[in-house]
């Protein structure tokens, strides 16, 4: 469950507006997960809500895809969980037993050290796990050079 300024939408529902996408969008079969959406509590009160998503191979996250999920997650969740940003990534981070790592990766955004926001020994791909890591640090490099 993602809050939002006291506004309640369910991990379900919120993958409807991923669900309802053209088949080239994203890479996984119909019904299936292709995103990951979290909000993160950030130092000094601020909050950050990416999407991140898989898309299909040779497929681009052009500004009218991306137009196309906010008006999406705006009319069929709510206008308060439209995103901050809409990132491409190439996979989504699992267990061992298939199981998305939401927490770890809101915990690496928070700028939790990655050895204290996820055991290594339970991720599936560490590739995949490295790619979040750094995802995570660039973005606190931007927080931390911008005005």
């Amino acid at each position: 469950v993602l809050c939002d300024g006291g506004v309640l939408a369910e991990s379900t529902p919120m993958t409807r507006p991923v669900s309802i996408k053209s088949p080239q969008d994203c890479g996984m079969a119909g019904g299936e997960y292709c995103a990951i959406w979290l909000g993160a509590e950030l130092p000094g009160g601020d909050y950050y809500m990416p999407l991140f998503v898989v898309l299909a191979p040779g497929a681009q996250l052009s500004e009218e895809l991306r137009e196309r999920i906010r008006r999406a997650i705006r009319e069929e969740v709510s206008p308060r969980h439209v995103p901050d940003d809409i990132v491409s990534t190439p996979a989504l981070p699992t267990t061992l037993t298939g199981k998305k790592l939401e927490v770890p990766i809101k915990r690496l955004i928070q700028g939790i050290p990655p050895e204290k926001a996820v055991n290594p020994a339970i991720v599936a791909d560490p590739d995949v796990l490295r790619w979040y890591v750094d995802f995570a640090a660039g973005l606190r490099d931007q927080l931390t050079s911008s005005p």
